[in-house]
Parts: C-alpha cells; structure tokens; sequence
C-alpha cells in the first residue's frame, strides 16, 4: 500500500481547478488588492452587499469560503452557512491571528482560481 502525500499548494489547486469552470477572471481580478488594501473582513462585508456589480466577486468569494470550510482551515458558525457570509460570521468571532492565517489561506486560493478560471468572453487561459 503506497502512501500518497499532497502539499497544501496541491489541494488548493486541485480544489480551485474544479471550482473556477463558472468564474471569469474580471470578477478575480479585485480582490486580492481590496483584501491587500483594505483587509479581509470589509472585502467580505464589500462582497456580501446587494449588487449587481459585485455578483461574481460574491460567487468568487462563496468558493473560497466553501474551499476553507471543506478543509476545515475554518468551522462554520453556528448559523451552518458555508457561504461568504457564513466566513464573514466565523471571522468576527476569532482573534487576530486567525484572521492573519485565514487572509494569507484566502490569497494563496485566490492566485488558483485566477489561474484557472475563464477570460470574459469564454476563453480559456
């Protein structure tokens, strides 16, 4: 029996491999400098508001949360929601340090669904 070991850069691009088939790049493209500029939690609470605008980034922001809940890097909250919400709720209640792993887990994840999710118009990259 051969005993298979894959690095945490393996998993996170395996995951964002499958999860970036419906994303465009252009709604990619912000937020590793609004979560840089402006920090995780207002780039969630940004994301999360109701707009047309923002629509993709939320749906790019839902999958990187359901990524950190699937390989329990975060616990979902007591409200069982594994969505952007659901990690803008874990975050608040953790200290700061969380907060710093949980940011540097978020951008790691973010450069794979860059990588591979679709240019604007149906193109590969």
């Amino acid at each position: 029996m051969t005993l298979t070991f894959q690095s945490r850069d393996q998993l996170r691009a395996a995951d964002a491999y499958k999860a970036s088939k419906d994303l465009e790049k252009n709604d990619l493209n912000r937020l590793p400098g609004l979560i840089l500029g402006d920090g995780l939690l207002p780039t969630l609470a940004f994301v999360i508001e109701k707009s047309e605008s923002q629509e993709g980034m939320k749906k790019a922001m839902d999958r990187v949360a359901q990524y950190l809940f699937k390989e329990d890097i975060c616990k979902p909250p007591a409200t069982g929601r594994r969505d952007s919400e659901g990690l803008l709720e874990y975050l608040l209640s953790q200290d700061s340090l969380t907060l710093q792993h949980v940011t540097s887990e978020v951008l790691a994840y973010l450069a794979y669904l860059k990588r591979f999710a679709k240019k604007g118009n149906d193109e590969t990259s």
